[in-house]
C-alpha cells in the first residue's frame, strides 16, 4: 500500500449470518521510513447496504516490522457480533496519509466465522 501522503485502502465484502462472529488474520509488514498506522475494520450491513453496526476497530502501528528483514506482524482480532438482519459485512484495511511514511505489505488476509455470539 502506498507510502507517504497517499490514502490507500483494501475493502472486501462478505456474505455473513446475524449473530456471528468473525475472525481476521493477516501479516502486515513495512519499508523503510516512519511507521505508519494502520486500520483495520469491519461494518455491518443488512440487504438494503444499510448500516447496521461496527464489528471492528482496530490500529496497528508501532510493532509492525521491515519486510527487508523478512519479518511479518501476525494481526488477529474477533469481531463483535452480527446485529439482527445483517447479510453484508464489509471489512476495510486503511494506510491514512502520513508525511515520509513507508510503504505497508500485507498478505495472507483471511476472514472466518468464528461461531454464535
Amino acid at each position: 500500500m502506498g507510502a507517504g501522503t497517499a490514502n490507500t485502502f483494501l475493502f472486501q465484502a462478505f456474505p455473513v449470518l446475524p449473530g456471528e462472529s468473525y475472525q481476521l488474520f493477516a501479516s502486515v509488514s513495512r519499508g523503510p521510513g516512519t511507521i505508519p498506522s494502520v486500520l483495520f475494520s469491519v461494518n455491518y450491513y443488512d440487504a438494503a447496504l444499510n448500516l447496521l453496526g461496527i464489528g471492528l476497530v482496530m490500529w496497528v502501528s508501532a510493532r509492525i516490522s521491515l519486510v527487508t528483514n523478512n519479518e511479518w506482524l501476525e494481526v488477529y482480532a474477533t469481531t463483535t457480533p452480527a446485529p439482527t438482519n445483517t447479510t453484508t459485512a464489509l471489512l476495510l484495511i486503511q494506510k491514512p496519509p502520513m508525511a515520509q511514511s513507508s510503504g505497508f505489505y500485507i498478505d495472507d488476509v483471511a476472514f472466518l466465522s468464528a461461531g454464535g455470539g
